[in-house]
């Protein structure tokens, strides 16, 4: 079953690169090591909910950005918002693998909306509650809605909310239609839509597939074969805001032959710059 937030990527095993067998054992030992270490400090991030917000957010950048310095994945930023940068805003990126929520979090402190089943999960259950993920259930449409109101409202709160509006992974190469649904949260809130560009390189800065988690694969897996490989750069481009008054004027209630229009036309344009950053 496929359908708006429930898509098929056209993405799989022939995207991701092979391994030699036994090939950066060593290294997969010791990052491993890193990353158990970084993960054992987990509850010291967990526990301070007294703390003031922006101390708050300073604590969960630099434990993102620990965590994917322990994977092997390097951060690179490149912040293009100006003077339009403060405040809250809805923050868009493409989906290429499970790092992308780390990269996002080691640059913004925000509230991802992600699959609701991730809530069950074992530790990460524990991380998606308290940094206030908002659970959606991408096989039925009928809470959609809600997701969208739950969004705004964080959005009026000052929170600044992340979607990745593919619906799922694709490999970085390839990109999947952006769908319009979530960006009715800035609208009615009124928010600025930040587009945000994940572009994984190698150390000669060719686009790498490495870290993408697509297809059937497994989790295990692709965080085996990054751990074995060698370094990658995660680049991650703010660019300008998309204000959304200046998509034009929501017609949902007074043509219903032509509702969505500006959520889609916001949709469409965020994909442009995020595809041409």
């Amino acid at each position: 079953m496929s359908h708006a937030w429930l898509p098929s990527s056209g993405c799989g095993a022939g995207c991701v690169p092979t391994l030699r067998r036994g090939s950066g054992a060593v290294r997969a030992i010791v990052r491993a090591v890193a990353v158990a270490v970084t993960l054992s400090a987990l509850p010291l991030v967990l526990v301070p909910a007294r703390v003031c917000a922006s101390a708050r957010a300073r604590l969960w950048r630099g434990y993102a950005r620990a965590l994917l310095r322990a994977f092997g994945l390097r951060l690179r930023i490149r912040d293009d918002r100006g003077t339009a940068a403060g405040g809250a805003s809805l923050l868009v990126a493409g989906h290429v693998s499970w790092a992308d929520v780390l990269a996002v979090s080691a640059v913004c402190p925000v509230s991802f909306v992600a699959r609701a089943d991730l809530m069950g999960w074992p530790l990460i259950g524990a991380l998606a509650r308290r940094i206030r993920v908002i659970p959606i259930d991408r096989a039925g449409l009928r809470s959609l809605p809600a997701v969208v109101d739950t969004a705004a409202g964080a959005l009026r709160s000052g929170r600044s909310v992340a979607v990745f509006p593919e619906g799922t992974t694709w490999c970085g190469l390839r990109h999947g239609a952006f769908a319009p649904a979530l960006f009715q949260a800035a609208v009615d809130a009124g928010v600025p839509v930040q587009p945000v560009a994940l572009r994984y390189v190698d150390d000669r800065g060719r686009c790498t597939t490495v870290p993408c988690f697509v297809g059937d694969e497994t989790m295990p897996r692709a965080l085996l074969r990054m751990l074995r490989s060698r370094p990658v750069t995660v680049e991650v481009r703010l660019a300008p805001p998309v204000q959304t008054v200046e998509v034009g004027p929501d017609d949902d209630a007074t043509a219903p032959g032509r509702r969505g229009d500006r959520r889609r036309t916001l949709a469409g344009r965020v994909q442009d710059v995020v595809l041409a950053a």
